[in-house]
This record gives structure tokens, C-alpha cells and sequence, in this order.
């Protein structure tokens, strides 16, 4: 669509659409002159500029100034060099003779340290060779302390039972089968390791009688915490199918409900088709043009929708661009 105005320059102010002619132009520079948005004036612009000779002057004033400065600071510099140098032999002096005074230290803590390990090593040697004997003198205390008991409960044995003596010997003379003491006592020790062995094989079948039970009641336990095992596993497996029943149910459900929004999904989709294709034949039977684009040509036909539209808001622009003229 063409303009309504004539194109125009761009004015200095930046207005647009007004022409600029020799006599406004002079007014237009002078409110860009004060214009302070856009254009910056240079700092001091109005001060009076000094003479180069001035300049030079005072130049050559600073020089001078500094030339003295720098040579006061090289001359403080050249007496501070010189006493760091005397310093620095002084500082070498120093760590020349502390350098031999710690080797001096060094050799003394040195030697201290040896003797030192040396007398830790016979202390210790002395301290064990010491405990050994105590232990050696406390064992022989001990023995000859335990052979002091044997012997005294030995003699109160042989003093207890002295008075058996007579009636051993009496009971030999009416049982000659024995023949004598030493036989009697054989015999005696025969029976009494005889009744040991019997004690003995007794407390092994007690024994092995308690394993048997301790066994079968294990095998009872370890059957009933199977069977235990076994009815939680079922509880486990009966809330299981409970819970996937109701979850199946639940999606059966969700299922249903999508099926149904896309039912009536597909049902809006095809009556947006049919509204589109609608449009598309109408627009087609206003332009008188033979309709080429199919059913299920939905971008195609839009696109077509669209662009008949835009040239229809055109239109109406234009229209109402002429009824303002």
C-alpha cells in the first residue's frame, strides 16, 4: 500500500516527515547546539589557552624540579647501598661464626646421645639379666616349698593309715588266693579302673543322648521356622495379587477414561477437519477456482486459509485507508 505523505529528510533534531527548507534550518542548529542529550561539549571549552611560551616555562621548571629531586634520591641511594654492604659482611661474620659454633653443638649433642643409648642399653640389659633371676629363685622357692608339702602330707599318710597294715595282712591269711599284698593292690586298682571306665562310657552315652536331643530339637525348630517362612511368603504373595488386582483395576480404568477422551478427541478433530475442508470449498467457490487439495491435507489447506485471509485484511485495510481520504 503507498503512503499517504511525501517521503521527507531526516531533520537535525531527528524528526521525520517535516521538510527542511533554508528557513528553518538556522533554528533547527541552534536547538541541536543546545541539545546536551546527544552532543557533548569538550571540558573547559570556554577557558582562554595558555602561550606555548608559558608552556614551555613551566615545563621547563618541572624538569628542573625533578632533575634535583632524582639526584638528591641517587646520592641517598649510594649511602644506603654502602651500608648495606658493610651490613651484609657484618650478617656473613655472623653466620661464619654461628655456623661453627652449631657444627661445635652438633658434635657434643652427638656424643651425649651415644653414651646416652650406651648406658640405656646396659640399664636394660642388667634390668633383664635382674628379673630372670628373681623368676628363677621364685620357681626354686616354689618347689622346694611344694616338696616341703608332699613331704609332710606323706608322712601324715603313711602315719594315717599304718593301722590298715595288720588288718591287711590278716585278711591275706584268709584269702590265700590273692597270694600277696602286691596282687591284692593289682586287683584293686583293676576294679576300681574298671568302674572309672563304666562312669566313663555312661557320661559319653549322656552325652551323646543330649546331642541326639539338642539335634532333633534343632531339626523341629529349623522345620517350623521354614513352615513360618513359607506362610509369610504366601501372605506376601496373597497382598502381592491384591495389589496388582487393584493396580489392573486402576488401569483398566485410566484406560477407559483415555479411550474415551480420545473418542472425543477424535470426534473434535473431525469436525475441525470438516470446518477447515468447509472453509477451503467456500473460499475455493468464491474465487470460482476448482478445489485440488484432499481431506487429510490439513497444513496445506490451512496455509491456503491463511494466505486468503491475509489478502482479505489487506483489503479491508486499504478500504479503510479510502474512506479516510
Amino acid at each position: 500500500m503507498y503512503r499517504c505523505h511525501p517521503t521527507t529528510k531526516l531533520g537535525v533534531t531527528g524528526h521525520l516527515g517535516r521538510p527542511i527548507t533554508r528557513y528553518n534550518s538556522i533554528g533547527e542548529y541552534i536547538v541541536s547546539k543546545e541539545n546536551e542529550e546527544h552532543f557533548k561539549k569538550a571540558i573547559n571549552e570556554d577557558d582562554t589557552t595558555e602561550s606555548f611560551e608559558s608552556l614551555y616555562a613551566k615545563r621547563v621548571q618541572e624538569y628542573e624540579i625533578a632533575l634535583a629531586m632524582q639526584k638528591e634520591v641517587l646520592q641517598l641511594n649510594e649511602e644506603k647501598k654502602k651500608l648495606d654492604c658493610l651490613r651484609v659482611e657484618e650478617v656473613r661474620r655472623d653466620q661464619e661464626r654461628l655456623r661453627q659454633r652449631f657444627f661445635e653443638v652438633t658434635k657434643i649433642l652427638k656424643a651425649s646421645r651415644e653414651k646416652e643409648t650406651r648406658a640405656e642399653n646396659s640399664l636394660h640389659d642388667e634390668l633383664t639379666e635382674q628379673n630372670e633371676c628373681r623368676r628363677k629363685s621364685a620357681a626354686t622357692r616354689k618347689n622346694i616349698q611344694v616338696l616341703k608339702e608332699f613331704s609332710i602330707q606323706m608322712k601324715n599318710t603313711v602315719r594315717e593309715y599304718g593301722c590298715y597294715e595288720e588288718l591287711l595282712k590278716k585278711f591275706l591269711r584268709e584269702n590265700p588266693h590273692y597270694k600277696n599284698v602286691d596282687n591284692f593292690i593289682n586287683c584293686t586298682d583293676a576294679l576300681l579302673m574298671s568302674c572309672s571306665d563304666i562312669e566313663k562310657h555312661k557320661m559319653e552315652l549322656m552325652h551323646k543322648l543330649d546331642e541326639s536331643r539338642n539335634e532333633l530339637v534343632e531339626l523341629v525348630r529349623r522345620q517350623a521356622s521354614i513352615l513360618m517362612q513359607n506362610k509369610n511368603e504366601l501372605d506376601f504373595f496373597v497382598r502381592a495379587y491384591m495389589t496388582a488386582r487393584n493396580e489392573a483395576l486402576m488401569a483398566e480404568e485410566q484406560f477407559r477414561k483415555i479411550k474415551m477422551t480420545h473418542s472425543r478427541h477424535m470426534v473434535d478433530r473431525n469436525a475441525m477437519y470438516d470446518g477447515l475442508y468447509n472453509l477451503y470449498l467456500l473460499l475455493c467457490k468464491r474465487r470460482m477456482i476448482e478445489p485440488t487439495l484432499r481431506y487429510h491435507e490439513v497444513h496445506k489447506i490451512s496455509m491456503f486459509i491463511k494466505g486468503e485471509f491475509e489478502v482479505l485484511r489487506g483489503v479491508a485495510i486499504n478500504l479503510e485507508n479510502l474512506k479516510c481520504f
